[in-house]
């Protein structure tokens, strides 16, 4: 992928070469920070709820947890890596860059936090 910008998702995708992955890195290197991905796609209605939940509690996360949104139709090599076949799919990662949680489906604003407060407490689910 070629990005006109340093975004990301390529970041991300660097982070998913073989070398990297042989040597133990971790998928998504965000600084320490807790990581939430949103695999999404246009025709996906329950996305588009998804975004919405997302964007009302980004700011009281700031900081702590590093959003990213993924188009799943144009990074099909990623989702299928992940095991990713469905969307809406949301990923969170730990600290550490070691998956904490996956929901498929929609969430609301409340479960959202649920799970991103219980992933920063420490606990996975």
């Amino acid at each position: 992928m070629r990005c006109a910008r340093v975004c990301l998702l390529c970041l991300v995708l660097t982070a998913l070469t073989p070398a990297a992955r042989a040597a133990g890195a971790p998928l998504f290197p965000l600084a320490n920070q807790v990581t939430l991905v949103h695999f999404e796609a246009d025709w996906c209605r329950p996305c588009r709820y998804l975004e919405r939940a997302l964007a009302a509690i980004a700011p009281a996360y700031a900081g702590r947890v590093a959003f990213i949104a993924v188009d799943f139709d144009r990074e099909r090599a990623l989702a299928t890596s992940l095991g990713i076949s469905a969307v809406p799919t949301t990923l969170v990662y730990d600290r550490n860059g070691n998956l904490a949680a996956r929901r498929l489906g929609y969430l609301d604003e409340a479960d959202l936090c649920r799970l991103l407060d219980t992933v920063l407490g420490g606990n996975t689910q």
